[in-house]
């Protein structure tokens, strides 16, 4: 990855807890702010461990919950070759992207992006509120 790099923002259908209800989406979209570094201690979220952090210029964000449901247009990405396994190769992040897919995916997320001030309120109202739940 490098600097000025496109970014998705995908959320898991995992991510607020109710995979019944929720799916996977595409929620917004960033560049690559700065060479991802190392961390001295690795951040721990759930089972998993992430040893790198960087930052991103965060370009647009869907509302809460909205997005593009990235699981009806895996069929249609180059990225996934094998559409019945997409969901295994999105837990080996990061995901390189064709232009073919990229194009794609900014036609379909572009019309539900609006400037991350719009969303931010609802969206860390949502983590303090999920965090709230496992203390």
């Amino acid at each position: 990855m490098k600097v000025g790099d496109d970014i998705f923002i995908y959320t898991s259908r995992g991510c607020y807890h109710n995979t019944s209800r929720d799916r996977g989406l595409l929620v917004g979209q960033a560049k690559l702010a700065n060479k991802p570094k190392l961390l001295d201690r690795p951040v721990v979220i759930g089972p998993r461990k992430f040893a790198y952090a960087c930052k991103l210029q965060i370009l647009g964000m869907a509302p809460l919950r909205k997005g593009v449901e990235l699981a009806s247009v895996v069929d249609q990405l180059e990225a996934f070759p094998q559409p019945a396994h997409w969901s295994a190769r999105l837990r080996q992040p990061p995901l390189e992207l064709t232009s073919h897919d990229a194009k794609l995916l900014n036609e379909l997320l572009s019309p539900h992006l609006e400037p991350l001030k719009a969303h931010l309120s609802t969206y860390e109202a949502e983590a303090i509120r999920l965090a709230g739940r496992f203390h």
